[in-house]
């Protein structure tokens, strides 16, 4: 036991009792330090490529989300257009408002709707 008090006596041992802590914090802190920037790169690969994939899902439900609207508005303009090509009539025929209430009445003195007579 008199050897350490001796060892830890000596002038030069704080010196080197620093140097050697000091050479092994920085050893290790190296080491975590490269480990970090390694895992750190590795999460960056696998977060962009994640990140890809999920692009890809997205612009292929974003293109048939296109096509649909697109094929939506292709048929909208196609029953516009069959609309449009209907001719209309020369002669137009005006009806009195009250024609149809006139027909009405009519249909309903003929009783053609019942067999029976009043």
């Amino acid at each position: 036991m008199g050897w350490v008090r001796s060892l830890i006596g000596a002038r030069w041992f704080p010196y080197a009792f620093i140097g050697v802590a000091s050479s092994v914090v920085i050893v290790f802190g190296w080491g975590y330090l490269k480990g970090y920037g390694s895992a750190e790169q590795a999460y960056q690969k696998e977060m962009n490529k994640a990140l890809a994939r999920q692009m890809e899902t997205m612009l292929a439900q974003k293109e048939l989300e296109i096509q649909l609207a697109l094929e939506g508005e292709a048929e909208k303009y196609d029953i516009i257009k069959k609309i449009n090509e209907v001719p209309e009539p020369t002669d137009k025929c005006s009806l009195e408002p009250n024609s149809l209430q006139w027909f009405d009445d009519i249909l309903r003195a003929a009783r053609t709707d019942s067999t029976s007579t009043d």
